[in-house]
């Protein structure tokens, strides 16, 4: 494995990135809500997974045509987005979450290389991080964006939340806060939100 990078230094990397990333999401899942209500209906919880995830992806693309700092890779079958920063090249991958920041995939090697921070030829970052949704407890909307350091299979490094922060300055009550911040800008701000260290913020604007 290698070292784990923290949560201070992957917040201030990924700063210029919040909003991207919490737009991303936010577009795939409003993506999949707009599909005909019959489709909702029917759909299992995997085929609901895997549709957005295909949203997720195209959304990415998205933005990887308009960031020359961002590019995506597709690797024997795992879509990565890899940006550059000061921190090194880091590679996310986009998924759905669990509330203690675990995703579900099939356990091949290359996914427990990625949890693992080795190394993945063809992909080529020196940080894995995860970042996808949380969704409430009757599976109906999301409960929060979530970016996490695995550190292994079923393991986590840190979790935080990218939340948007309205006008004034303060994160909106809707979306699950009201701390006030020092920013008086429309931007975003990361909370880690892991036992024991749920004070850490970072924000930025984009």
């Amino acid at each position: 494995m290698t070292k784990l990078i923290s949560f201070e230094s992957a917040q201030a990397a990924l700063k210029p990135h919040y909003q991207k990333f919490w737009s991303v999401i936010d577009s795939a899942w409003n993506d999949w809500q707009q599909l005909p209500p019959n489709l909702l209906t029917i759909a299992s919880t995997r085929s609901r997974a895997s549709v957005v995830h295909d949203f997720m992806v195209a959304r990415a693309n998205e933005l990887v045509s308009v960031d020359g700092t961002i590019r995506s890779v597709y690797h024997r079958f795992m879509f990565a987005l890899v940006i550059e920063t000061s921190a090194g090249f880091i590679a996310l991958r986009l998924k759905k979450l669990n509330e203690d920041g675990l995703s579900k995939s099939q356990p091949t090697q290359q996914v427990k290389d990625f949890q693992e921070q080795v190394t993945i030829e063809g992909i080529g970052a020196a940080h894995h991080l995860e970042v996808g949704y949380v969704l409430n407890h009757a599976q109906t909307a999301i409960q929060s964006i979530d970016m996490v350091c695995p550190s292994g299979l079923n393991s986590v490094f840190w979790k935080a939340e990218i939340t948007p922060m309205s006008i004034d300055g303060r994160v909106d009550d809707l979306l699950g806060g009201s701390d006030p911040q020092t920013s008086n800008d429309l931007g975003f701000t990361v909370k880690r939100r892991d036992i024991g260290d749920a004070g850490n913020a970072a924000t930025g604007t984009d």
